[in-house]
């Protein structure tokens, strides 16, 4: 779910999710870590600080961090108090208790790189709650019902969560079951995909089975950009992210973003942001 050198205590892990309370024995993380799934952080005593875009994060007792896919963090500094509740899920496992739910959080993710919400004391025992359930569960003996068991737990899990985002102003949706919706899910689910290798119009387009013009129309029905700005946006974001990781070369970034060769990739990064992968990787670093 990560790429570091860095091995984490679990509390409970598998190919889906993990889960994580302490991190005493990694203190202060000097390796960059490439997240491959989604993260929530619940800090509940000390602090804690991180570098991610080009921005500086300070956690505190009472902030909830949440970060997606493809993310790269840097410089990640803790207190020696800090306690935490920590939830690592993969892209696809998270598209499947969204479905469970019901929820359609397609647009949130879209733009979301990452989020901070100050709890409150109510909010803070309900999400400790579900993090003491969720560890329970996961390693309970197994029983005939104990996956049902664990999917209700989520899927109830997903609507708390759904509301602490409401309660601080963002907005998540009802899923709509309209052909253009569930589209446009797909069209997000691959789009964030840690292994997505596309970054062409019709190449979605294909993976969608839909004609690349239907496909730009539902793009801008639901959010006033075509499908190429969207795309081009979401492949310069994660060029960005990558190219701030010293340890992988401007050729292996462009094998992961779907690029024939380096020189391919620098010249659309070229034509996107006015200046040369190397250029933006020596401002950044």
């Amino acid at each position: 779910m990560y790429n570091s050198g860095v091995e984490i205590p679990y509390i409970y892990r598998d190919e889906n999710i993990a889960l994580v309370d302490d991190l005493s024995i990694v203190k202060n993380i000097n390796d960059s870590v490439f997240l491959e799934g989604y993260l929530v952080v619940l800090i509940l005593k000390g602090h804690a600080q991180v570098s991610m875009s080009d921005r500086q994060y300070m956690f505190s007792s009472g902030d909830l961090f949440f970060c997606s896919p493809k993310s790269i963090l840097n410089n990640i500094m803790m207190s020696m108090d800090l306690e935490i509740k920590a939830v690592f899920v993969t892209p696809s496992f998270a598209q499947q208790i969204v479905q469970m739910a019901n929820l359609d959080f397609s647009l949130y993710m879209l733009g979301m790189q990452s989020e901070i919400m100050r709890l409150t004391e109510d909010e803070i025992s309900v999400v400790t709650q579900y993090f003491t359930m969720l560890s329970y569960k996961y390693r309970a003996p197994e029983t005939p019902f104990k996956n049902y068991s664990v999917s209700a737990l989520l899927s109830s899990m997903m609507y708390s969560f759904s509301d602490l985002l409401t309660a601080h102003d963002i907005s998540v949706q009802n899923t709509s079951y309209t052909s253009a919706n569930q589209i446009f899910k797909r069209f997000i689910h691959l789009l964030k995909s840690p292994d997505c290798n596309l970054h062409l119009v019709k190449d979605f387009a294909s993976q969608l089975n839909i004609s690349p013009k239907y496909f730009s129309s539902i793009c801008h029905m639901i959010t006033g950009k075509s499908a190429s700005t969207l795309i081009n946006e979401a492949k310069i974001n994660d060029a960005s992210q990558l190219l701030r990781n010293p340890n992988l070369t401007i050729k292996q970034i462009s094998v992961r973003l779907g690029f024939a060769n380096a020189s391919h990739f620098g010249t659309y990064f070229r034509r996107q942001t006015g200046m040369s992968p190397q250029h933006f990787r020596k401002l950044k670093n």
